[in-house]
């Protein structure tokens, strides 16, 4: 499964394939002219200005083109989810060396993600005041983040 790194970088990696042709094409169109009508200049060919191997305007496409290929096989040979994975492996090891609801309350922020602490509550079944206290608990762990949001708190995983 292609993740959307994976696919931006497939796309990058595409349009400086094209690119590539295109300025290969220009480059080699412009070299044809530039002889043609230069095929009688009296000025030796390594003198002569117009009969430059490669043109500067095709350098400078050529580079924007590597930079493009650079950065596309960057983010599709890029390895951020697998490193997501260990960490999600690491919060269920954590998670089932919780208790009661302690467990349940850490398993639900681990689910989703980020949630409010009022959702929290109402889909624990648990009291707020003992959300509050198993929510300072994990903080103290240094394991979840509370940020104020209005009357509420969301509550997430803090980030490492």
């Amino acid at each position: 499964m292609l993740t959307q790194r994976k696919r931006l970088g497939l796309a990058l990696i595409g349009l400086a394939a094209g690119l590539f042709f295109v300025v290969l094409s220009l480059t080699l169109y412009v070299i044809n002219v530039n002889n043609f009508l230069h095929s009688d200049c009296p000025l030796p060919p390594g003198v002569c200005p117009l009969h430059k191997a490669v043109p500067a305007e095709s350098l400078f496409g050529f580079g924007i083109d590597g930079i493009l290929a650079t950065i596309g096989l960057f983010l599709f040979f890029s390895k951020e989810q697998q490193t997501q994975i260990v960490n999600m492996d690491k919060l269920k090891s954590i998670s089932d060396s919780l208790e009661g609801d302690d467990k349940k309350i850490f398993g639900m922020v681990i689910d989703s993600g980020a949630i409010f602490q009022s959702e929290l509550v109402e889909k624990s079944g648990v009291t707020k005041v003992k959300v509050t206290r198993i929510l300072d608990k994990l903080e103290a762990k240094g394991l979840i983040e509370r940020k104020r949001r209005g009357m509420t708190n969301i509550v997430m995983l803090r980030q490492s």
